[in-house]
């Protein structure tokens, strides 16, 4: 009877161990090399639902004030000035976000300068109006 051979290790290996300890090192080189997701993915999603969060609740912030402006067409105690230099900052934060792909900040400080540029657009229009 003839005695059958099997297949224990890879042909670049020594042994099944050695193998399997390879290919957790090469995955774990691929996962701390790649972009999103890295050996400590539990702690970089966590930073970015941060980012997330804090940017979605400055981002409404505004929501409030251009509501009550629309509704009583009041504009008299928004200052422009105050308004144009957040609008100028939020295209610095646009800006930056893009360079360094940072995506909270890119899609928050984006959707806070669309509106800022409503408020100065109320503000521009309704006190001409109220005038």
């Amino acid at each position: 009877m003839a005695k059958k051979h099997r297949i224990t290790s890879s042909p670049f290996t020594n042994t099944p161990k050695m193998f399997a300890k390879g290919m957790l090192n090469a995955i774990s080189f691929w996962l701390s090399t790649n972009l999103y997701f890295d050996v400590s993915f539990g702690y970089t999603m966590m930073w970015e639902i941060t980012g997330y969060l804090g940017g979605g609740l400055i981002a409404m912030a505004l929501l409030p004030q251009i509501i009550k402006t629309w509704k009583t067409k009041s504009v008299e105690d928004i200052s422009l000035l105050w308004t144009i230099v957040l609008m100028i900052g939020l295209l610095f934060y646009v800006v930056y976000a893009i360079k360094n792909t940072i995506i909270p900040l890119l899609i928050f400080a984006s959707v806070e300068a669309v509106m800022t540029l409503i408020l100065i657009i109320f503000k521009l229009v309704y006190s001409k109006a109220n005038n």
